[in-house]
């Protein structure tokens, strides 16, 4: 016999299971047996099988495991509110192929730019925390007292007229290099976390007490 505790057995016979009542084994699955006759022609659809359509609630039977609220089927992708315990389809099948569209507006100019972020940690914005962001506008710091952003630099400018000669130095003088601590002797002051010196810009970041030069001379 098999181990104890172990009621199904699959041997040259079949598959047998068995009943501790009774002590009886029971052969579900015999042998294979004899090739059958062929069957009659089936029903033939003029139409495609159905969809899968709506899936059920999540945790039961005919529904995801419970928790997922997003399911894609051969019907689309359906998202659940368990409040009305509903699915919506937001995204059905792929639709017939429309008509060719109007010529559109040709635009002599280049397309807007970027612009100023959202506040961080909302829609539109960087990551909560991140005071610095660099776009096709520019560089950006975030004042969270106004909440407000400044552009610190820029798109590139037009080309400036060309400078009066300057004084001939035997030696070029070295630059200001990296900012000091804030609110310590050499560094900006507390709560300063953008520097912009003649070595370029500047931040902070205070858990590992390091500048990080994000835009060179």
């Amino acid at each position: 016999g098999p181990g104890e505790g172990v009621t199904i057995v699959h041997n040259d016979d079949g598959v047998w299971v068995y009943d501790p009542t009774t002590n009886t084994w029971t052969n579900i699955l015999g042998p294979k047996g004899d090739k059958g006759d062929k069957g009659d022609t089936g029903f033939k659809s003029e139409s495609q099988p159905g969809q899968t359509g709506e899936p059920g609630t999540p945790g039961e039977p005919g529904g995801p495991g419970e928790g997922v609220t997003i399911v894609h089927n051969d019907d689309g992708v359906w998202v659940y509110d368990p409040t009305t315990n509903t699915w919506t389809n937001i995204l059905g099948p792929k639709g017939d192929k429309g008509d060719k569209g109007d010529t559109g507006f040709k635009s002599e100019s280049q397309p807007g730019q970027t612009g100023e972020p959202g506040t961080p940690g909302e829609p539109g914005g960087p990551g909560e925390g991140v005071t610095i962001v660099h776009n096709d506008d520019g560089v950006w710091v975030y004042d969270p007292t106004t909440n407000t952003w400044t552009n610190i630099l820029g798109p590139k400018g037009d080309k400036g007229d060309k400078g009066d000669t300057g004084f001939k130095s035997e030696s070029q003088p070295g630059q200001t290099g990296e900012p000091g601590t804030p609110g310590e002797p050499g560094g900006p002051g507390e709560g300063v976390t953008i520097v912009h010196n003649d070595d370029g810009v500047w931040v902070y970041d205070p858990t590992t007490n390091t500048w990080t030069n994000i835009l060179g001379p």
